[in-house]
């Protein structure tokens, strides 16, 4: 009698990463510079400096505690640049240098070079970026500001540690604005801030990566109308900023023209974007002598289709903060910043932004992780609409001291939570409280596993369901099964002839998955029916 044992597995969650832009390597090149012939080479120091199995590490006191390196731009693409390291000061209980500082610059070709300094003083602290032979534009991708042609001090970041031998794993992402293709080379410097002693001598630098990505898309459109209107109405979507009067739209954002009316806002539809954590930015920055707070809301509206009038925002020409409903729909209206829903117009809370005086810029920006909200809404992509609302606090109306206040540089974006979208949007529906590589349940599949195949994670029914199980008739020796339609996956079709001395063969695979509706889809393999005994096993992954 033949003999089929059909078994399935979920496979590892394969997440994509981003190739370092730095390079491994590192010489003592007994200079004080970082020249045209050390590009591409690796990590550059003089003295003091050598490497261990992770990163670099000062093992000699004196001014020589900078270190540096300059990499060709080739195939690297993305306007999203996230730099990381660990630093970790010397476990020396009088060792006062907690900090480092570093330079992160780039450099676009004018003419073409071939001699030259990248950085100058690689052997103490100092902030001095060179021009090459030919010409070259240098600039700070932290702070966006252009070096002189001729050269000159630069910027720094500080990084400070808790204390010594505590490690401080530090993180940025910086929108440098363009493709990092644009720039020829790209460079950073590193030193120990004041570390002309012998407290220094084992401090490291650690797990050092460069990575560049693309940047999403903002959801905030440009633009603005005065539409004359106490309210943001049914209509005006997808328009840009919607003001009543004394509102100006500039290249960078909005100015406010005077005291009264002193409200701006846009709703835009949502259509392709998705993603359960928001990043809400912007450059606030006041000219009235006492009214430095600016006020926001961030409000998600969704309905049934209907929707023909009514308003999103009540009250645009103050400082109201009544969030609306629009008329023929079921509305359910949901606070972002907090997750409180309502499905009347109602007051809603507000978010306060203080600059630290008159003329001066705050640069706020701030995530929202929605994952955890209301299932109806946990990802952007399950809300037909968003909304922001701005408003100066404390204006009197005739108050023209606020004229000329900006708010510059609004973005918008969406990206997904730690996990990829599907599974990120299915775990918080199901109450999943593990990894993807936990099991709630304790069934002996995993949550991300209980995903895939259409398993509830959950106990204590979860632990009786785990998905629709694969089935085969030796008759035609179709195997059928049944996999999550999600695009991220891959399947494959193992089979085995001696659980013992056998091993396992790919029938089929790895198979993309193409549908990506988040339901469950029905698959079908062809097997040889030949064998007397044969073992089968569905991996995904």
């Amino acid at each position: 009698m033949k003999k089929w044992i059909i078994a399935s597995l979920a496979g590892a969650v394969a997440l994509g990463t981003q190739a370092n832009i730095f390079k491994p390597g590192f010489t003592d090149n007994n200079t004080n510079n970082i020249d045209w012939s050390m590009l591409d080479t690796g990590w550059q120091a003089k003295d003091g400096w050598s490497t261990n199995a992770t990163g670099l590490v000062m093992g000699s006191p004196g001014l020589n505690y900078g270190i540096a390196q300059v990499v060709s731009i080739d195939d690297e693409s993305g306007d999203l640049l996230t730099l990381n390291f660990d630093w970790t000061p010397a476990n020396i209980p009088s060792n006062t240098q907690l900090t480092v500082k570093y330079q992160l610059i780039g450099w676009n070709e004018v003419s073409p070079a071939s001699s030259g300094n990248f950085f100058t003083g690689m052997n103490f602290d100092g902030r001095y970026v060179d021009t090459l032979g030919g010409t070259h534009e240098r600039v700070d991708l932290v702070a966006g500001s252009v070096g002189s042609t001729n050269g000159s001090n630069m910027g720094e970041t500080d990084v400070t540690a808790s204390a010594p031998g505590v490690t401080e794993s530090y993180s940025a992402t910086f929108n440098i604005g363009t493709d990092i293709s644009e720039y020829e080379f790209v460079g950073i410097r590193i030193h120990i801030d004041g570390g002309n002693t012998n407290t220094v001598v084992g401090s490291t630098i650690e797990n050092i990566s460069l990575t560049a990505s693309d940047a999403p898309p903002n959801m905030i459109k440009s633009g603005l109308t005065d539409n004359n209107s106490n309210s943001m109405d049914w209509g005006m979507e997808d328009t840009g900023w919607q003001a009543k009067d004394f509102w100006t739209a500039t290249a960078d954002g909005l100015v406010h023209d005077t005291g009264d009316n002193w409200c701006v806002a846009q709703v835009n539809s949502i259509s392709n974007e998705s993603g359960s954590k928001l990043t809400f930015s912007f450059d606030w920055t006041p000219t009235s002598t006492n009214a430095w707070q600016l006020n926001y809301q961030l409000i998600g509206w969704q309905t049934d289709g209907s929707e023909s009038n009514g308003s999103f925002f009540n009250g645009m020409n103050f400082d109201g903060r009544q969030a609306g409903v629009l008329d023929g729909a079921a509305i359910r209206v949901v606070d972002l910043t907090n997750g409180n829903s309502f499905t009347n117009k109602q007051n809603q809370s507000e978010i306060f932004v203080t600059a630290s005086g008159q003329g001066i810029t705050t640069n706020y920006s701030v995530t929202f992780d929605i994952s955890g909200y209301d299932a109806a809404f946990n990802d952007i992509s399950k809300l037909d609409y968003f909304g922001i609302r701005f408003h100066i606090d404390g204006i009197a109306s005739g108050d023209a001291t606020a004229v000329g206040s900006t708010i510059e540089n609004i973005t918008l974006v969406t990206e997904n939570s730690g996990i990829e979208p599907g599974y990120g949007i299915w775990a918080a529906g199901k109450g999943v409280t593990g990894s993807e590589t936990d099991d709630d349940d304790g069934d002996g599949l995993s949550n991300r596993g209980e995903y895939i195949f259409g398993g509830d994670p959950v106990p204590p029914n979860g632990a009786l369901d785990q998905g629709t199980r694969p089935t085969f008739d030796p008759a035609t020796g179709a195997y059928q099964f049944s996999i999550r339609n999600d695009n991220t996956l891959n399947y494959y079709v193992l089979t085995n002839l001696d659980l013992v001395n056998g091993s396992w063969g790919t029938n089929a695979g790895p198979v993309s998955v193409t549908g990506n509706d988040g339901l469950m889809g029905d698959y079908t393999n062809m097997l040889d029916t030949v064998e007397s005994k044969m073992f089968i096993k569905l991996l995904a992954e």
